[in-house]
């Protein structure tokens, strides 16, 4: 029997965490009904992809935070990334190889040959699964998980980040084929159900029959508040993650934790960053309809609804000088006092944030 790969590729923030935990928590119920083989290695493979086909595995994200920077080590890594991924290919029997992965995107197209080439090796096709989504709602979610690692809005708002969809899905056109690439639409597939649109695609609709509702609702990942975004955004000038391409050590995992419990406003983009979004995607929408027979998004060549946006301003009405003292006390408290104690100011605190006793 002839086997393949299915590869999903994300895009990224179109609920692929979501997914992976789902499958992952479920690969001996795959492997054994359905002969689908889900790596053990980890939920979400792109650490492991990324630093065996990236060009520069440095530059990865959570490579960075761990500091891995030298190539020999950087090697080491990708080494024993791929010896556990082919130990586990190799000793297991399997019609399907399910590989999800969103930084994958970002691999030029020479990474994405060789992971062909690699994955060759153990399938006979693939499969390229991908989720797309509206580019403000991208971008806005895409920005927040940017500042986690450590930049700031004034510098993403100069350099926006984009889905791109032509530069990336070209790579895996030309490598794939355009018939082996399923493009699916995020915001259709979470109005119904994520996990039960993503099971009917891959014929595992069965798989989610038994479970809980709350599970199938669950979403991983939820947004920050934009008084929560501000505030990390002024600790990640304060004091930034990374200093001279080298991981700071004042900064911890601390920090985050405590802006994420700042709840609030929805986070939104200024018009005039809205307004470039839609400019800078009209030729990307118009690529991706055509190229895949879709009509999504016809919205972003209309402009942009300066009412909703002006709306929202008004309700978001914490000052400059609030952020700034927010942050400085987050900083202090953890610096000083430790995890607890900010933990304790917090429960105190978040209820004043709401009453906008902090302006």
């Amino acid at each position: 029997m002839k086997k393949r790969i299915i590869l999903h590729i994300g895009f990224p923030k179109t609920g692929t965490t979501t997914i992976q935990n789902f499958m992952y928590e479920r690969r001996d119920t795959l492997l054994k009904q359905r002969k689908i083989l889900y790596p053990s290695l980890a939920p979400n493979l792109t650490d492991a992809l990324c630093t065996m086909f990236l060009k520069d595995p440095g530059k990865l994200i959570t490579n960075k935070m761990k500091g891995l920077t030298e190539k020999g080590d950087l090697d080491k890594l990708a080494k024993k990334y791929r010896r556990t991924l082919e130990r586990e290919l190799s000793s297991t029997e399997y019609n399907t190889i399910f590989l999800s992965a969103e930084g994958v995107s970002n691999v030029d197209a020479e990474g994405i040959s060789r992971l062909k080439k690699w994955g060759n090796k153990y399938a006979d096709s693939w499969t390229v699964i991908v989720y797309v989504r509206h580019p403000v709602s991208y971008t806005r979610s895409v920005i927040q998980q940017i500042m986690k690692g450590g930049e700031t809005l004034e510098s993403l708002y100069e350099k926006i980040p984009l889905p791109r969809y032509k530069g990336k899905l070209s790579k895996f056109i030309n490598v794939f084929g355009k018939d082996n690439i399923n493009v699916f639409e995020f915001e259709s597939a979470v109005s119904t159900n994520l996990l039960h649109s993503f099971c009917r695609q891959m014929d595992l609709s069965d798989l989610v029959i038994s479970d809980r509702q709350d599970f199938l609702d669950k979403r991983e990942n939820e947004s920050m508040s934009m008084e929560a975004v501000l505030v990390l955004n002024r600790i990640n000038h304060i004091r930034p993650v990374f200093i001279n391409g080298k991981r700071n050590e004042l900064r911890s995992n601390q920090e985050l934790a405590q802006v994420q419990r700042i709840k609030g406003n929805k986070f939104f983009l200024p018009q005039k960053i809205e307004e470039s979004i839609k400019e800078e995607a009209r030729d990307d929408v118009n690529w991706l309809n055509e190229e895949f027979n879709l009509n999504l998004y016809n919205d972003i060549f209309t402009p942009v609804d300066d009412e909703s946006l002006s709306s929202m301003r008004e309700n978001c009405v914490i000052s400059d000088e609030a952020i700034d003292s927010i942050a400085s006390i987050i900083l202090e408290l953890i610096d000083t006092k430790g995890y607890s104690t900010a933990r304790k100011f917090y429960n105190v605190f978040k209820e004043r944030l709401l009453q906008r006793q902090y302006r």
